[in-house]
């Protein structure tokens, strides 16, 4: 007992250095010394744990076990046997007692055959089975029997193998730090009737739609819609996940719950060409619809192009609230994709905006534009903020709105500049106009700045004003 158990493990020689003869000695000896460990086992069941690991570790190294094949006579009896007898009466209880953690770095690294053993003993006890999931194994004996992780595949199906119960304990210990084990870790946990309360903090990131798809075919009904909105709304674009879009908006949802009609909005959002603005009709409902309730997840960033998509349907509805059909609020929670955020518009965004600005009426443009000029002393409503998300929106170096107005007094049915003051003398201020002529040859004054170079000398266009 003493050897086996010394500081720093026993020697091995090489397998080569045995002869066929010492071979046969020693595995009968081996049998001896299992047997007397089983003896012992009741007065130093860890003493005598340790030692029958290292016994069967030298077992192995000197490939005393192959010897268990038929050759042996048969009253030598089966190394194997004796020694897995002694692990499983004494090793398997310190496992799975409160102090297999300590036990497990007294014994240090298992070779590859008698950690595959004892992961086998482990997974077949009953006591093992009869555990809460996650609560089967302390998390230092897990990392022991499995240092290198363990497989993320996912079980072949709802009735867990022994092995696919063990690797699901090791998942859901890791599950925190490492997304890949998360599936399996759901999988084992709702195939053995855990509360839902323990796979959800892993869906507090984007799921790939592969793992994602057999989880819902198999769980689908234990799995509330609001766990599937971070990998609608962050995923690449893929055909995988456009393929699950397509089962999700073709979903029937109970209405109750707001979750599940929040991951229909966002998976309509994703189903959009990928160049929807610029066909005659954009979506814009659909796209703020869409990132409004993608919102819900806001730990959970956008892919970068659905980002865009939801910026630009913004950008949009600000410029056109009518399109929105009654649904402004949406807008609001969308604020931070585009407030303070400096970004400039490609050419081809920029002409989609153009062209479809075309229906907002020119005064209305002016008043929005007027709207985010502190100097004209205007009172912030709503309305008036929505319009001051676009400033930091550039279009060649000139901000998105003053860049549209500009475009808009060059044509020909540019209302004239009095028709534009006379708009914003109705526009409320903070403070009460004191001076009403005064105010008109300020808002006359800032009118003219709008104006084309080529017609800011014609004062015919101010008719009255100023």
């Amino acid at each position: 007992l003493d050897w086996l158990t010394q500081e720093g493990g026993i020697p091995v020689p090489a397998r080569e250095a045995w002869a066929a003869a010492d071979l046969t000695s020693a595995r009968s000896r081996a049998i001896t010394m299992a047997g007397d460990l089983a003896d012992m086992a009741a007065a130093d069941p860890e003493t005598v744990g340790l030692a029958t690991l290292r016994l069967r570790g030298l077992a192995d190294a000197a490939g005393l076990d192959l010897l268990d094949d038929g050759t042996a006579q048969a009253d030598q009896g089966s190394l194997t046997a004796a020694l897995a007898g002694v692990l499983h009466d004494t090793v398997l209880p310190i496992l799975l007692g409160p102090g297999g953690a300590g036990f497990v770095r007294r014994v240090g690294p298992l070779a590859a055959t008698p950690l595959g053993q004892m992961q086998s003993l482990v997974s077949r006890s009953d006591q093992f089975a009869a555990r809460p999931v996650g609560q089967r194994l302390e998390r230092g004996v897990l990392e022991w029997l499995f240092p290198a992780a363990c497989g993320a595949e996912l079980p072949a199906s709802t009735r867990l193998t022994p092995a696919d119960r063990l690797r699901g304990e090791v998942a859901i210990h890791l599950a925190d730090q490492l997304p890949r084990m998360r599936p399996l870790a759901t999988w084992v946990s709702l195939a053995e009737g855990a509360d839902l309360r323990t796979v959800k903090p892993w869906f507090a990131t984007a799921w790939p739609v592969e793992a994602l798809v057999p989880l819902l075919d198999i769980f689908g009904d234990r799995l509330p819609p609001e766990l599937w909105l971070g990998t609608v709304k962050a995923m690449p674009d893929a055909p995988a996940l456009t393929a699950f879009c397509r089962r999700l908006v073709g979903t029937t949802w109970s209405p109750s719950p707001y979750a599940g009609q929040a991951v229909v909005a966002v998976a309509e959002l994703r189903l959009l060409d990928q160049q929807w603005w610029r066909r005659e009709h954009p979506e814009i409902s659909k796209a703020v619809l869409g990132g409004s309730a993608a919102m819900t997840a806001p730990a959970i960033p956008f892919a970068p192009r659905v980002e865009r998509d939801v910026q630009l349907a913004m950008i949009m509805a600000v410029l056109d609230p009518q399109v929105l059909n009654g649904n402004a609020q949406h807008l609001a929670g969308l604020a931070p994709l585009i407030e303070g955020r400096r970004f400039a518009l490609p050419a081809d965004v920029w002409d989609a905006v153009a062209s479809y600005t075309s229906r907002v009426p020119t005064p209305d443009l002016v008043a929005g534009l007027a709207s985010t000029d502190p100097e004209l002393d205007l009172r912030s409503t709503p309305e008036q903020a929505r319009w001051a998300w676009l400033g930091a929106i550039t279009r060649d170096g000139v901000g998105l709105v003053r860049s549209l107005v500009k475009h808009r007094l060059t044509g020909q049915d540019a209302p004239n500049a009095a028709t534009l003051v006379d708009q914003l003398k109705e526009l409320p201020t903070r403070q009460p106009v004191a001076d009403p002529r005064a105010r008109e040859r300020q808002l006359a004054a800032w009118v003219k700045e709008l104006l084309p170079v080529r017609e800011r000398g014609l004062g015919r266009l101010f008719g009255g004003a100023g």
